[in-house]
């Protein structure tokens, strides 16, 4: 069977690899960013994702779903940074799992 190398894969790469591995490939995954919550980032990017419907789909199809949302905290709403810097305030519509963005 073919082995797949994935490099340079952020999320979507993971994704990837998840369904490989369980359709039987051998897959190697590198990255060259560390885990960042295991590194010591200084900056002012954030670390927390959002989960969209999309994506929470994709876990239902690797059957981690449940797993995964188990650590998630539900996201009411979020901040919208436009070009010229200002920011506002969206809220997310609720969907079946309580919120359409964890």
């Amino acid at each position: 069977m073919a082995k797949f190398v994935l490099i340079g894969s952020g999320l979507a790469g993971g994704l990837l690899a998840a369904y490989l591995g369980r359709r039987g490939y051998d897959v190697d995954l590198y990255e060259r960013r560390a885990d960042p919550r295991e590194a010591n980032i200084v900056g002012g990017r954030s670390i927390n994702l959002a989960i969209s419907t999309r994506g929470i789909h994709a876990l239902e199809k690797l059957g981690i779903a449940d797993e995964a949302l188990q650590h998630a905290i539900p996201m009411r709403g979020r901040m919208i940074h436009d070009k010229s810097g200002d920011m506002h305030s969206a809220s997310t519509r609720l969907g079946a799992r309580g919120s359409t963005r964890r």
